[in-house]
């Protein structure tokens, strides 16, 4: 089976740091924050590289044809979008 290289933008980084920075300030247990960043990683770099279509199509919630998908991690939503090139 072809796996998917997943390349992740820096922002999509950043926007990680911002939602665990929030999650400490609104007092959130660590453990949770903890399983929080574990999901989202396991959910990046181990699903999307070997299913990248569990996501669910934008077209489906707008009105417009995109092939960007988007996943839900706990309150965090992942958009994302598939290049058949990127292919390993």
């Amino acid at each position: 089976m072809m796996s998917y290289t997943v390349n992740v933008a820096r922002q999509v980084l950043r926007d990680v740091e911002e939602a665990v920075f929030y999650k400490r300030e609104l007092g959130i247990y660590p453990k949770n924050i903890e399983k929080f960043i574990m999901n989202l990683d396991t959910l990046m770099y181990d699903k999307l590289e070997n299913s990248p279509l569990i996501g669910t199509s934008l077209s489906y919630r707008l009105d417009v044809s995109t092939n960007i998908r988007y996943l839900m991690e706990d309150d965090y939503t992942l958009f994302y979008d598939v290049q058949d090139n990127e292919k390993k």
